[in-house]
């Protein structure tokens, strides 16, 4: 059986499965990547402190503004314990909804305004994490970033510090770039 411009049906078989595989491929190394970052912000629980004021709170608040580029990634933390509060993920948070976060996730969003984001965090102890490229040149608090197939972070320290929040210096000694140390 012949398909337009005379390209055999079994050739388009073969290339559409050629598509498909290298979709999923695509798709696994973005899961798995997702995952790797989901697992940099949860370990940053662990090394970091937050006033007391926040660390009475019921639980621990991750929240994510903007669309949710690690999905998965960040479900498999929900119910992991921070300390003795369990691991609760907001997605699409906004406004006074803020305030109640710990860690704040901010996507790629290309509808997303940082610096207006980041204002509104200014001030408020809530760690800032995102994957934007330059974010901690832009005000951010953790950058999630590519070391080569790798992915590092890097820490801008004197805003963490104005939030008012501590990172553990064994934190700090891995990070690729300590901005302010």
């Amino acid at each position: 059986m012949q398909f337009k411009n005379n390209i055999p049906l079994r050739y388009l078989h073969v290339i559409l499965i050629g598509i498909c595989l290298s979709t999923s491929a695509f798709s696994q190394a973005a899961t798995k990547e997702s995952a790797v970052k989901a697992g940099f912000i949860y370990n940053f629980t662990k090394y970091t402190v937050w006033p007391n004021e926040v660390s009475a709170r019921d639980f621990f608040n991750l929240c994510v503004i903007g669309e949710d580029t690690l999905g998965g990634g960040l479900d498999a933390l929900k119910g992991k314990l921070v300390a003795t509060k369990k691991l609760v993920v907001h997605r699409q948070v906004a406004g006074a909804n803020l305030n109640r976060c710990h860690i704040v996730f901010i996507a790629q969003d290309q509808q997303l305004n940082l610096k207006k984001t980041l204002n509104k965090l200014a001030g408020l102890p809530i760690l800032t994490v995102s994957d934007r490229p330059d974010f901690i040149n832009n005000g951010g608090m953790v950058g999630l970033v590519k070391d080569g197939t790798h992915v590092a972070f890097e820490v801008d320290i004197v805003a963490v510090n104005a939030a008012g929040i501590h990172i553990s210096a064994q934190l700090l000694k891995l990070a690729k770039v300590v901005k302010g140390y």
